[in-house]
């Protein structure tokens, strides 16, 4: 009996309208596999224990997978980050907390999480998100577009570390030793009418149509005028006007003298 859930005989419950749990939260690196989950780093996926999975559950109308954001309570003033969602991509049975990629980590209130014993509240947001159709990306860097095939590699990448996108959100991929910061400038569905910029996008099981923009960093190849490279047709200069001879300087008077044939006394 003990690979049974432990509240499978317990009745169904309808989650409220303003649902929220409660949690102790580490970084992901603290976790003891953490090189297995490194991938999670750069994503909105994280690892809850599954005796969450248990005590969530008895919901009735719990959507899957499970959408969370942190309670603003808990972030910093300057770090207020309310367009994060989290997906929980996994309910491990070794582990008995919360962990999340450690850049959200960093934006915890540091005096309530030692008030708290590092327990932090996590708003479900629980309706259906609409899928993505079309994802506009602008880049940070040109040297993205060194990768031989950059969208291939947007689609393999963006998949593996996100599950929820928003615009304006700025995202980050790993690509070899270094990553690559990307702005989602514009994002849509189905609904191509609906314009709300606070809105999030699931981008499980979708197809998506990546439109690619010039980075941030790109300049203007330099333009310099025209040079005219055909030469003018030049005009031969006018001969000098033959100097007019006088009557007196003949060719006979040049050569004055009397002149003899050969053979001739």
């Amino acid at each position: 009996m003990e690979n049974f859930q432990p509240n499978i005989d317990e009745k169904w419950e309808l989650i409220p309208d303003d649902f929220s749990i409660t949690i102790k939260t580490f970084p992901l690196v603290f976790h003891h596999d953490y090189d297995k989950y490194v991938t999670y780093e750069n994503g909105n996926k994280i690892i809850a224990p599954k005796s969450l999975l248990f005590s969530l559950s008895k919901y009735e109308n719990l959507n899957y997978p499970i959408h969370l954001k942190i309670n603003q309570e808990y972030l910093k003033p300057d770090n207020s980050d309310e367009t994060t969602v989290f997906t929980i991509m996994e309910f491990s049975e070794d582990i008995d907390t919360m962990y999340i990629p450690n850049k959200y980590y960093q934006q915890l209130e540091i005096d309530r999480l030692i008030a708290s014993e590092n327990i932090v509240k996590f708003n479900i947001i629980n309706q259906p998100l609409e899928k993505a159709t079309t994802i506009g990306i602008k880049p940070f860097r040109s040297c993205f577009y060194q990768i031989p095939n950059p969208k291939q590699y947007l689609e393999i990448h963006l998949k593996r570390s996100f599950t929820v996108l928003q615009k304006n959100q700025i995202i980050s991929l790993i690509y070899r030793d270094t990553h690559l910061d990307f702005d989602i400038v514009d994002i849509s569905g189905e609904d191509s009418e609906d314009k709300d910029d606070e809105k999030s996008y699931s981008i499980i099981d979708t197809e998506i149509t990546v439109d690619l923009q010039q980075p941030y960093d790109y300049v203007e190849p330099a333009t310099f005028p025209k040079v005219n490279t055909q030469h003018k047709e030049t005009t031969e200069p006018e001969p000098d006007p033959k100097p007019e001879q006088d009557e007196n300087n003949s060719s006979d008077s040049r050569f004055p003298g009397k002149g003899n044939k050969l053979g001739s006394m």
